[in-house]
């Protein structure tokens, strides 16, 4: 269970940085493919693969959950349901994984308001 959670995080984590024009910290990996502990090549806006927006969608909902992940598959993903998600909307979807999974939960300890 554990093993699984984190290959899914890792994908995620990968295709947020693919997302982004980067790549994945280890050695070189087919672009797209996403290898545990390997690199992945960013692949062009056009090469983004369903399973890479499989991957942070399952991310989001891993971290912020259910609601926040479905609310991406029918804002940027324009779609009903995630398989139903069009190649064309692949970037929208990835890049609204991205902004949700970046927003920092606030630290207690900086929060002067509980004070």
């Amino acid at each position: 269970m554990i093993e699984e959670v984190a290959e899914r995080l890792i994908a995620a984590l990968n295709a947020n940085t693919i997302a982004h024009g980067g790549t994945a910290p280890g050695g070189k990996a087919a672009p797209g493919k996403v290898t545990p502990g390997k690199a992945v090549t960013a692949p062009k806006e056009d090469k983004i693969t369903f399973e890479m927006v499989k991957a942070a969608l399952v991310g989001v909902k891993d971290e912020k959950g259910k609601p926040a992940a479905v609310k991406i598959i029918k804002e940027a993903g324009n779609s009903a349901e995630m398989n139903g998600i069009k190649p064309a909307r692949y970037s929208a979807v990835i890049a609204a994984c991205e902004e949700i999974m970046g927003e920092a939960a606030e630290d207690p300890e900086d929060d002067d308001s509980l004070c």
